[in-house]
């Protein structure tokens, strides 16, 4: 989870820088085929930001976090 300052780097568009990042992006999250995920929706237009952030919040582990067990499990 991200807090910070948005700034917007591209009003909506087709076509623009963010083509690139989304094709990166989705090979990031999809794995290999990730880009044909995205080639459907290419023609819509999308906004481009970048976050500054102010502060980060990340979890590791396997297991639920121990404020959202509950004990009569």
């Amino acid at each position: 989870m991200v807090k910070g300052e948005a700034e917007i780097v591209e009003e909506p568009n087709v076509g623009g820088r963010w083509v690139e990042i989304g094709k990166r992006m989705s090979i990031r999250y999809l794995g290999e085929h990730g880009p044909d995920y995205l080639q459907p929706t290419i023609n819509e237009p999308r906004w481009l930001l970048f976050v500054r952030p102010i502060t980060t919040t990340t979890w590791q582990g396997v297991d639920w976090a121990t404020k959202y067990k509950h004990s009569q499990w």
